[in-house]
């Protein structure tokens, strides 16, 4: 089964919560307790299954941060200024 191949419906709970249909919890191999993101794309929600090596890589960047191991970096700052002040950061 393609995701474009059928269409079809479920309704939200008064909780907020939504069923995803069996054919496609099959189809995905989506087990109890998968974690998604959930946002908003052009009037729509959209979910999008978190990968256990994105989880991992969120973990160590916590811990990351937690152990002053981090830099910020301003979005107004030219890519290779970006560069300059990562190459001479020290953690």
């Amino acid at each position: 089964m393609k995701g474009s191949d059928v269409l079809m419906m479920t309704t939200m709970s008064k909780n907020g919560q939504i069923v995803i249909p069996i054919e496609l919890r099959k189809a995905l191999k989506l087990e109890p307790a998968t974690q998604f993101f959930v946002f908003e794309e052009d009037g729509g929600l959209v979910l999008r299954r978190v990968s256990k090596k994105l989880l991992d890589d969120i973990r160590a960047g916590e811990e990351d941060i937690k152990q002053g191991r981090s830099l910020t970096l301003d979005t107004d700052m030219s890519v290779k200024e970006m560069d300059e002040r990562l190459r001479r950061w020290k953690p």
